[in-house]
């Protein structure tokens, strides 16, 4: 069961995807953090430790399955578990 104030960083280069996605999870009563830069996922992460993260494997620079290894360096982060769209 989650948490009642789940929070769900949502990583999505395509603006109208992403806001389509970020709308229906707000309907649902979570609460949806976005990077403001894809450079700094990980400081996000880090700074405001959702609950879950839903990463597009398709970004620019570096693609989803790179920041996923990159969150799963951290000793403390290593039960995350990845699922890709």
């Amino acid at each position: 069961m989650l948490p009642i104030s789940t929070s769900i960083l949502l990583v999505e280069d395509d603006q109208s995807i992403f806001d389509l996605v970020r709308d229906r999870f707000i309907q649902w009563s979570f609460d949806v953090i976005g990077p403001e830069d894809f450079q700094k996922i990980i400081h996000t992460f880090i700074e405001e430790k959702p609950q879950l993260v839903i990463i597009d494997i398709q970004l620019p620079a570096f693609d989803g399955f790179h920041w996923y290894r990159e969150i799963r360096q951290d000793n403390h982060l290593r039960r995350i578990r990845g699922k890709g769209y």
